[in-house]
């Protein structure tokens, strides 16, 4: 089975968006995901969903996704209207889904209730990405204070709100490993992040070496 890849624009966070793409199309991968976090850049220096759309076309690439609603599992009095704005972006600029990130906070120490708070949000997201044909990509960080550490909680969480038309798991190489869980779930997975960690000292031992 052959894998379609993508390009994160962080790999390039110093690109405009056209460049990005622009980039994108030389490399033969006309698949991207764009970000709502680099500043100084589409979304956040306000670039209008309809021009985002325009300048994927022009450069013959496709939107997978925006990465990503923050804390996606924390409720706030805002919280709606911040889903619905991300969806409504993600729709206009032609993706096909928004990843959904959980709190990094350390406020939920036991599975129970990391599962009950994901479970509550999901169900408020879920006929937000549906109304507008989006997927809504699950991501756990795999840490310890993680409000939603590994993928089986999330795919409790899914089950729970009967979500499965609606949401899949991101698996990212680093937050898999981190969790420690051999669990895969591939039926449900929609996006794999491969992520790179530099160790600054082995770094610097090596250029250590190569100078001597």
């Amino acid at each position: 089975m052959s894998l379609d890849f993508a390009i994160n624009h962080m790999t390039a966070p110093q690109l405009g968006l056209a460049d990005f793409f622009a980039l994108a199309h030389r490399l033969g991968t006309p698949r991207v995901e764009i970000r709502n976090d680099i500043g100084g850049n589409a979304i956040l220096d306000g670039t209008p969903a309809a021009t985002v759309k325009r300048l994927a076309m022009e450069h013959e690439v496709s939107i997978i996704s925006i990465n990503a609603l923050q804390k996606f599992n924390r409720y706030s009095d805002s919280r709606l209207g911040e889903i619905e704005g991300l969806a409504d972006y993600a729709a206009t600029c032609g993706a096909e889904a928004v990843v959904l990130v959980a709190a990094n906070d350390g406020a939920d120490p036991d599975a129970a209730s990391r599962v009950e708070n994901a479970s509550r949000l999901l169900a408020l997201t879920a006929p937000i990405l549906r109304d507008r044909g989006l997927i809504g990509l699950v991501e756990c960080l795999g840490f310890e204070t993680c409000s939603l550490r590994s993928k089986r909680e999330a795919v409790q969480a899914i089950d729970n709100v009967d979500g499965r038309d609606v949401f899949r798991l991101t698996h990212d190489t680093f937050h898999h490993h981190l969790a420690g869980e051999p669990e895969l779930f591939v039926e449900l997975t929609g996006l794999v992040h491969i992520s790179g960690v530099s160790d600054a000292a082995d770094a610097e031992a090596r250029c250590a070496a190569r100078r001597s």
